[in-house]
């Protein structure tokens, strides 16, 4: 979360409901936002094709029926709380609910449902119904942050899955909002955001350079789309060779995509090159064809050439230390490490499929190494356990998550506030007792008798709404212990939904060789779940040593969380500064480590 400037906006108080829907679009489209505020892998109508598409695949023999009543919960919670939906769907409310949720209604019958839904949520139907919704909350309405914080979050998935790259959503905003030349006069400026995401495809051509041996496939090339070029004829006069000039043994290879912008025709043409590669090396093994990460590409519609860097690794979308930091971890780490042989030759592969998703640029197989780490590293059902796999691994697995998930939001929400302003944080936190930042943080945040410094500090935000509504969050949420464990639950069932999303897509990929439009965002929240558990793992066997195996790790985690959710739902407890660190600063907690 970062205060941009905001001299090109002319009337603040007339357009306060504009800049904190322009104030969470910008963090929603951060790359490295924490995952708990960045874009939706779902919403209602990409949850009717993810329904439709797990119903093609149970026909089709590739998963199997229990898979789709979790969809379908989650299809449930998610329309009973979404306005553009319920505005969308013409039938009974009270019916279609039924059908999702009762066990007694047939596969059939739900199935049926699913097509009408699809039908009513489509997304194109979708995206003009929820710019409508986003309009009136802005400009008729007085300011109401939970719904233009829903809105907008549903709007930025919609997007993307509509076809436009993130990418492009973020420089398209960031221009308008902040940086481009025109100003914003108030709330009704809007409607000329929403002008810049229209369904026009454009056509662009995506030039890159490659390894010149690519020549002898040139015929089975064009089959696929893609031209080989030994010079720059095929390409018009603005073609500046110099700056995209070819080595000794390299030609020009390009592809014609039509797409809503540069960066998502750069994706889709990267997918095809990658298809051309993968059949190659099935003949060829020990020569693979060179592609440049850089490639130029031409708008057709203003007939201009502009370059484009290899986009981010979706991998990389995530915390990280500084080099320095990170040996320092690792001279701590390594004398320390006390796993016992068979728990460390588990956790020592976990990290090797880690690096093997690290180091590939496809996504298919970013996301097959990191659940096959995620699967690795869960210990294997005890024997009377009479469960399913996957549920087994969601049950596993969830407890580690929560135990970090308030420790790793006030983290987050710490140095928002110092990047936002240290000095006030500081003056804010004078005179309260901690041995941490955090601790006093939270402390302002949960405890009564700070309340005129928590008014304080909320009264500097200013114009800074976003920040604003996340310290509300934060005191609604401490306001008792009984809240934060509601959250926590909540928190429990949004994790197994993704999870079992996460098994689902694994699935596709390897037995359909589909990849689902929200596998980025499905490898980005792997990842976290990985790291989370490793770093949990790596901090109870080195500090203080409290475990000596993997299994050890998962039930430690398990023991201590089934405790806090028993403290937190006792009747009358409350927050104190003897029990605050109950929820932050616990010995589970990975932030710091």
């Amino acid at each position: 979360m970062r205060f941009r400037s905001i001299q090109k906006w002319n009337d603040l108080e007339n357009s306060k409901n504009l800049l904190f829907f322009a104030q969470i679009v910008d963090e929603l489209l951060f790359d490295f936002s924490l995952d708990t505020y960045k874009p939706s892998a779902m919403n209602p109508s990409i949850l009717c094709n993810e329904a439709m598409l797990t119903i093609i695949n149970i026909d089709e023999g590739v998963i199997s029926r229990p898979n789709l009543t979790h969809i379908l919960d989650e299809l449930h919670d998610q329309i009973s709380k979404d306005e553009v939906a319920q505005s969308l769907i013409s039938q009974d409310l009270g019916f279609t609910y039924k059908i999702l949720k009762d066990p007694g209604c047939t596969f059939e019958e739900r199935k049926t449902l699913i097509g009408i839904l699809l039908t009513q949520l489509d997304i194109p139907q979708y995206k003009n119904k929820i710019e409508k919704l986003i309009e009136q909350s802005i400009i008729d309405e007085q300011f109401s942050p939970s719904r233009i914080r829903a809105l907008a979050r549903s709007y930025i998935t919609t997007l993307i899955n509509f076809g436009y790259s993130q990418r492009h959503i973020n420089k398209a905003s960031q221009n308008y909002f902040f940086y481009g030349a025109n100003t914003i006069s108030g709330n009704n400026d809007i409607k000329v955001y929403f002008e810049l995401f229209k369904s026009t495809l454009k056509e662009y051509t995506l030039i890159y350079k490659a390894s010149k041996q690519i020549v002898s496939i040139k015929d089975s090339c064009i089959k696929l789309g893609i031209q080989v070029h030994e010079n720059t004829d095929g390409f018009g006069a603005d073609f500046d060779q110099e700056l995209f000039k070819l080595g000794e043994n390299e030609v020009y290879i390009s592809i014609l995509k039509n797409s809503l912008d540069k960066y998502r025709a750069r994706s889709l043409a990267d997918k095809d090159i990658e298809q051309a590669l993968t059949v190659y090396k099935i003949f060829n093994h020990k020569e693979p064809i060179a592609i440049s990460s850089k490639c130029i590409i031409f708008d057709k519609d203003s007939e201009s050439y502009s370059s484009s860097p290899a986009p981010i690794n979706t991998m990389l979308k995530c915390s990280d230390s500084k080099s320095s930091v990170a040996a320092k971890k690792m001279n701590q780490f390594v004398p320390d490490f006390s796993l016992a042989h068979e728990s460390f030759l588990k956790f020592h592969r976990a990290a090797e499929l880690h690096s093997m998703a690290l180091e590939s640029r496809f996504e298919e197989n970013q996301l097959i190494n990191l659940w096959i780490a995620l699967e690795s590293i869960v210990p294997v059902k005890w024997e009377d356990k009479d469960i399913s796999k996957i549920k087994h691994i969601v049950d596993s697995i969830t407890p580690v998550l929560n135990i970090n998930y308030f420790d790793t939001l006030m983290n987050n929400l710490l140095k928002d506030l110092i990047r936002w302003n240290r000095r006030e944080l500081t003056h804010a936190v004078t005179g309260v007792q901690g041995t941490s930042l955090r601790e006093k943080l939270t402390k302002i945040i949960a405890l009564g008798i700070y309340k005129t410094k928590r008014e304080r500090l909320e009264q500097q935000f200013g114009d800074f709404h976003l920040l604003r509504d996340r310290f509300s969050f934060f005191v609604s949420a401490f306001s008792s212990p009984k809240t934060i464990g509601a959250m926590l639950e909540k928190h429990t069932q949004r994790v197994g939904w993704q999870i079992r999303r996460i098994y689902r897509a694994r699935n596709m990929i390897v037995h359909s060789g589909k990849t689902p439009s929200f596998t980025n965002i499905l490898i980005e929240n792997t990842h976290d779940y990985l790291d989370t558990i490793m770093k949990t793992t790596i901090k109870l066997s080195t500090h203080n040593k409290k475990i000596s195996s993997i299994q050890q790790a998962f039930m430690y985690s398990n023991i201590q969380y089934s405790a806090l959710i028993k403290w937190l739902s006792k009747k009358d407890t409350e927050f104190s500064d003897d029990n605050i660190n109950r929820i932050i600063g616990n010995p589970l907690a990975t932030n710091d480590f």
